[in-house]
């Protein structure tokens, strides 16, 4: 996995000595083809883990295609904004199934470019189960400002944490400790890093999860020429260390 430079230190504690760390999801989409729909079973290991789309397949008309990106210099999913019912945008990526203990922690890290459209619609991100569960969540609005949710209901509140630059690539990553009940989110990008500190899981049930997920969704009604494209995308459980 290429990972922006800032986030050799974050892959460093992931590698640590007495520390087992296993990938329950991972797809780089190099070995598909482009201008066609992913394949929703990713190629390799690991063996279980699975792309999901509310759209199935075909899907909607260039709503998810691999792409030879040339800012991630690679192959690449691009999601895209375009015209189509809320509820057949949703985007899943869903780790094969690992049995977690109680001190295990889990990760999310992907690479991404945003290209921005202030009249379409805003991109959330959570991570959380395969039941559309959330355990942490954030918002990219159309203007680039990222927030984080900070509560659950029909109403929730968000803190802002800057701006997403458009049209460059960064690494998010995603940690979620099971003892605390807490997760973090960074955006690192060439200005800098965006960083939600620790904060508390929205939905502990969440945690319980054998299957953890990682959701993008175009969730308001206005379309646009916003689009999101990933790559390197992989949720990891690391072990405590062993005495």
């Amino acid at each position: 996995m290429r990972l922006l430079l800032p986030l050799c230190s974050t892959l460093a504690l992931l590698l640590l000595p007495g520390c087992k760390t296993d990938v329950y999801f991972h797809d780089d989409f190099d070995s598909q083809f482009t201008n066609q729909l992913p394949a929703f079973d990713p190629p390799g290991d690991p063996v279980g883990d699975t792309l999901y789309s509310s759209a199935g397949s075909p899907g909607v008309p260039g709503q998810l295609v691999v792409v030879n990106d040339s800012t991630l210099g690679s192959h690449a999913l691009r999601y895209a904004n375009v015209p189509s019912a809320v509820n057949l945008r949703y985007l899943g990526f869903q780790a094969a199934p690992v049995a977690l203990t109680d001190s295990d922690t889990y990760w999310a890290i992907w690479n991404g470019v945003i290209d921005l459209d202030p009249g379409g619609s805003d991109l959330r991100i959570w991570v959380g189960d395969s039941h559309f569960g959330t355990g942490g969540a954030i918002v990219i609005d159309g203007d680039g400002t990222l927030r984080v949710q900070t509560s659950q209901g029909a109403s929730p509140s968000y803190e802002d944490l800057g701006t997403v630059e458009e049209g460059v690539e960064h690494t998010v990553i995603w940690t979620f400790d099971r003892v605390a009940e807490t997760y973090a989110v960074s955006i690192l990008q060439p200005r800098g890093v965006l960083q939600s500190g620790v904060r508390p899981v929205l939905d502990t049930a969440v945690l319980s999860t054998t299957r953890p997920m990682v959701y993008f969704w175009y969730h308001q009604g206005a379309t646009g020429a916003g689009s999101y494209v990933s790559d390197d995308i992989e949720i990891l459980v690391k072990e405590p260390a062993t005495p």
